[in-house]
């Protein structure tokens, strides 16, 4: 079998999905496909031939005719990576349901669960964080027991939304409150259009919606300085893709204040 893009992308196209479901059928040949589709023998010898490519079909000669069958040892590797697929999100969800370290292991052997870092993970002491000077670093995490974040999201689905890479163009802002390292209270608000207001509307916005905090994966030294003049911590994660698991990290106190030097140059 070839890659899985490559299989995928094969079976992205309708004609060859199609075709695919009438090989698990009966075996056809090109004449057989073309009065089924409706499309000519020529188009079906060019899908015939990228379903070849990729490891799905198999064709024998019989008379005149070429008949195509589907590989069935490509589709039972196909299962098995699905299958795989499955079993692991399955784990994920019993983790995140259960909030207990689950058995899933990343490529280095290290554990792969949220969960499981997080048990795993000893309270920070401030004091041990402070520098030379007596004030504290710039990447140090923030031990107050109550804060309310704000997390630039692509939907409105809350915990369960996907976060935006863009603070300026994020559609939501998921606004979570933390209290003694839990999240307690969650609220979507819609951000204002980036387009028409422009990055200095975001910002203003952004400063009425009562937050102690902003999380997001990177940002400019133009809002950095304003939400900081502000009161406002920015704080930056660039691993997490979900906001209920950044949320959860954050509220761990696993999430460190941006360092100003790596601010976004655009």
């Amino acid at each position: 079998m070839a890659d899985l893009e490559s299989l995928f992308k094969a079976l992205g196209e309708p004609t060859r999905l199609k075709i695919v479901r009438l090989l698990t059928e009966r075996h056809h040949c090109a004449r057989s496909l073309s009065q089924t589709l409706g499309i000519s023998e020529p188009a079906v010898s060019q899908h015939m031939t990228v379903l070849k490519r990729v490891g799905l079909v198999s064709s024998y000669r019989h008379g005149y005719h070429m008949h195509y069958v589907l590989n069935t040892e490509a589709l039972a590797e196909l299962s098995d990576e699905l299958h795989l697929w499955q079993e692991r999100a399955e784990n994920v969800l019993s983790c995140h349901s259960q909030q207990e370290s689950c058995a899933y292991l990343l490529g280095d052997g290290t554990s792969g669960c949220l969960y499981g870092i997080a048990n795993a993970a000893e309270p920070i002491d401030a004091k041990k964080s402070e520098t030379n000077s007596g004030e504290a670093s710039q990447t140090e995490p923030d031990e107050r027991t109550s804060m309310k974040i704000a997390i630039p999201s692509e939907t409105d689905a809350g915990l369960q939304s996907v976060r935006s890479g863009h603070f300026g163009h994020a559609p939501y802002f998921t606004i979570v409150t933390i209290e003694d390292r839990q999240v307690k209270d969650v609220e979507v608000v819609k951000n204002v259009d980036h387009d028409q207001y422009g990055c200095g509307g975001v910002i203003q916005y952004a400063l009425t919606l009562g937050i102690d905090g902003i999380l997001t994966v990177g940002m400019g030294m133009p809002p950095y300085t304003a939400f900081t003049n502000n009161g406002i911590t920015v704080y930056s994660e660039t691993n997490t893709p979900m906001v209920g698991d950044v949320a959860q990290l954050f509220a761990l106190g696993l999430v460190m204040p941006m360092d100003p030097n790596k601010a976004c140059r655009h």
